[in-house]
This record gives C-alpha cells, sequence and structure tokens, in this order.
C-alpha cells in the first residue's frame, strides 16, 4: 500500500473544467484505481436509473455510497492520494463520468457488452450504456428473478 501523500500548499485553484481534466487524470494513474473509479461510477448510475425505474426512492441513498466507495478505495490503497472530490466536488464528478466515457469509447463498432442480472439493473445499465453513445444493437442482456423487481 503506498504512503498517503498529503498535499502541501493551498490546493490548485481551475477556471474551468478543461483546465481540472489533466490534473483529474493525473491524480488517477494507477490502473486499478481508474477500475475502481469506473466500477463506481457504473455502480451508482445502475443504483440510481434502477431506482427511478422501480421507484424505491429509498435506493438513491446508496448511489452515494456506490459510487465513491470503489473509487476511495483505489485513492487510498492503489494511488496514495487523497481524491479531488475533497476539493473539487463538482468537477471530480463530471471527471469520473467524463473518464468513463473515455474507457467505453475505445470498443466503438467491435464491443458486445453483456449484461446480466435482475430485470431492473439489466434495463438500468443497457439503459446507460445506450445514452454513453453504445449502439443498442451490441448490448446483449440475460435476465433472471421476478419480472419488474
Amino acid at each position: 500500500m503506498p504512503e498517503l501523500q498529503r498535499p502541501t500548499g493551498p490546493p490548485p485553484r481551475f477556471a474551468s473544467f478543461r483546465e481540472f481534466y489533466p490534473y483529474y487524470l493525473a491524480e488517477h494513474s494507477n490502473r486499478t484505481s481508474r477500475r475502481l473509479h469506473v466500477i463506481g461510477t457504473l455502480l451508482a448510475v445502475a443504483i440510481a436509473a434502477g431506482a427511478l425505474l422501480a421507484s424505491r426512492w429509498a435506493w438513491l441513498l446508496a448511489v452515494p455510497l456506490a459510487g465513491y466507495l470503489p473509487a476511495w478505495v483505489g485513492h487510498f490503497f492503489f494511488e496514495g492520494n487523497s481524491p479531488a472530490t475533497f476539493r473539487h466536488p463538482l468537477y471530480s464528478l463530471r471527471g469520473d463520468f467524463s473518464m468513463l466515457a473515455e474507457v467505453i469509447k475505445p470498443f466503438g463498432t467491435k464491443a458486445r457488452v453483456y449484461v446480466c442480472g435482475p430485470t431492473l439493473l439489466v434495463e438500468a445499465v443497457a439503459t446507460a450504456l445506450v445514452q454513453m453513445a453504445l449502439p443498442i444493437e451490441q448490448i446483449r442482456t440475460e435476465r433472471f428473478g421476478p419480472t419488474g423487481v
């Protein structure tokens, strides 16, 4: 486990997300940490979409935990730095989605994504993938369990 790097001096200031994003990427140089961020972001999107589709508003309480817990594990155990979320929360959230989009884009027309699980989870993840510009023809799904749950 790397030693946690404590920031020295005042936190950097950014006039725009365009200025912030290179800093964000530098704070996510470890491959495992990036993967944990992507997993957390996808999980948070899936839970939020499932909550909306099922009108289960209490599920929305799990969204921040699902998104941040894997990301923070990545920072503390693999990057050895503190999350930019603490200093730049909105830019960091946008950075998470930008990094997710960058991970998904290279697959292009060759990607085949398989989503398996309960109906609401499958529909939520498939919807999020389509919203990230993955053609629906490239998404394969398998649902199990009671429908509508």
